[in-house]
């Protein structure tokens, strides 16, 4: 029988571009092999606070489809999937747009800027969590205030509540929405959510009432 040993080498050549103080670029050739590419966080990781050891980069994504839908939603699976491939990085670092590099936390849902600013996304609204519903509210006029609203970029026809859910008398009928909150207003709403997470936040807090929704309110209503 015939046994042969054989050591083998790898050689691994890494290239590091320090690009901007929270990112950097690696390049990885394994044993004179084609480059790879990296695009890394880089920086403190703050204990407290918001830069998460959680975050990735991505360059270039379409953040317009931000303003439609959250990618984390993964409601058109193949286009969500696309988006958080981002766009190829630059073959010369030196052409790296740092604006493009955005941040992204799978710990709440949160997309970033690469100076570490929050990036709106919209807020979806329904009649269980957020209680966009008749019995609550002046329904056919929160429909129409909201249907002229600047920051409402998709809302639904008013609708019958599924008879599952319908089990009280005046919560028959509601509609959904689509929000994108401002960036004073999502910091807002952060500060109020107790859990700190940007998938938690409400855009419906009374309190704030960021919207003008309390003036549609039924004040006799009984649906807190």
């Amino acid at each position: 029988m015939k046994i042969t040993k054989k050591k083998v080498t790898t050689v691994t050549e890494t290239i590091t571009y320090e690009i901007h103080p929270n990112a950097r670029v690696i390049d990885v050739i394994v044993n004179g092999g084609p480059k790879t590419r990296q695009l890394i966080k880089h920086g403190k990781i703050e204990k407290k606070g918001e830069w998460r050891v959680d975050f990735f980069p991505i360059y270039n994504p379409d953040l317009k489809y931000l303003e439609i839908s959250n990618p984390f939603w993964y409601w058109n699976r193949d286009k969500d999937d696309e988006w958080f491939k981002g766009s190829p990085l630059p073959e010369d670092p030196k052409d790296i747009d740092k604006s493009k590099i955005i941040f992204i936390s799978s710990y709440d849902n949160s997309f970033w800027t690469i100076d570490k600013e929050p990036i709106p996304v919209v807020i979806y609204g329904d009649y269980i969590d957020d209680r966009i519903r008749s019995g609550r509210y002046d329904l056919e006029k929160l429909h129409q205030y909201l249907s002229n609203h600047e920051q409402v970029k998709e809302i639904s026809g008013i609708e019958r509540i599924p008879y599952y859910y319908n089990n009280e008398s005046g919560r028959e009928k509601c509609f959904t929405v689509k929000v994108l909150p401002t960036i004073q207003q999502l910091k807002e709403m952060v500060k109020l959510n107790k859990t700190r997470k940007y998938n938690n936040v409400k855009i419906w807090d009374e309190e704030k009432d960021f919207l003008g929704m309390k003036q549609f309110r039924i004040k006799e209503s009984d649906d807190y």
